[in-house]
């Protein structure tokens, strides 16, 4: 890369939690993502110090982590709630969100050299061809991950990062894996590789086309379902007891044709730490 990957802006946050809080962050993720947790409701805590017997401070920097990632917002003192967009503001989001992307492949046009070029064909090295089993689900979402992280860098501005994760945060971009069946996530692959040859050609029409193709196949499904997420909102706390992890949102059926999905990883911060991950 251009720019290396120590200069760019960290949320302090993004940085491992220890095996311990970084177990505790990915199952109350997954619980978010799945509506265990409902949207509205809070988390505290020293309450969530108690329920799994961790230090007070490490409690906190989950909290903090996951406010960061855009799962919490609303945060006071030791207490957050669960991300509850309404449609107007689930709507402004992913029209900042399209909007950032297209700066983002505007900007790479300019700046991409062969290293981008050949950082972003790796990342989406993957077989979809098959079923999507949660293992390949959630290789491809950090594979995604990487391929945004790659163009992040070539945008060579070091503020941009830390934009892309307020406008366009892990808690949206997981949103989207997950409410797109498996032709979709073949469709964002073959978009993803289709993006490669227009950055090298500095074809920004078909960049555009690009983007328009995918926008137009999940926000309507992404719109539905940021309604029954809402249909649960609650403003209780969370239940703790709770320590169920489901592999599909509570209100989809068993029969839902959407693959599966688990806890999954935390998001790599560099190309170094992607490299050490065992993902399919």
């Amino acid at each position: 890369m251009k720019v290396s990957e120590k200069d760019q802006g960290w949320f302090a946050s993004e940085r491992t939690l220890g095996a311990e809080g970084d177990r505790i962050f990915l199952e109350t993720r997954h619980r978010i993502l799945t509506a265990v947790y409902r949207p509205g409701q809070r988390i505290d805590a020293i309450k969530l110090a108690d329920a799994f017997d961790i230090d007070l401070n490490l409690a906190r920097n989950i909290i903090e982590a996951l406010a960061d990632h855009g799962y919490l917002h609303e945060k006071d003192g030791d207490t957050a709630r669960i991300i509850s967009w309404s449609d107007t503001e689930f709507a402004d989001l992913l029209s900042t969100c399209r909007d950032l992307l297209e700066l983002a492949l505007m900007k790479t046009c300019d700046r991409m050299d062969q290293i981008t070029v050949d950082a972003m064909k790796r990342s989406m090295e993957i077989d979809l061809s098959g079923k999507i089993t949660p293992d390949i689900f959630e290789s491809f979402h950090i594979r995604w991950w990487i391929y945004f992280h790659t163009i992040n860098f070539a945008v060579e501005v070091r503020s941009f990062r830390k934009m892309m994760l307020t406008g366009a945060p892990p808690a949206l971009r997981r949103r989207i894996f997950t409410v797109l069946d498996d032709a979709g996530l073949r469709s964002m692959h073959s978009d993803l590789l289709a993006v490669i040859p227009a950055i090298e050609k500095r074809d920004r029409a078909k960049l555009r086309e690009l983007i328009t193709h995918q926008w137009q196949r999940f926000v309507p499904v992404l719109a539905a379902e940021n309604a029954r997420y809402n249909d649960l909102a609650d403003d209780g706390d969370v239940n703790y007891a709770d320590r169920s992890l489901p592999t599909r949102p509570v209100f989809r059926s068993q029969n839902d044709p959407r693959p599966a999905f688990d806890k999954g990883f935390r998001e790599p911060l560099s190309w170094d730490e992607y490299e050490q991950m065992v993902i399919v």
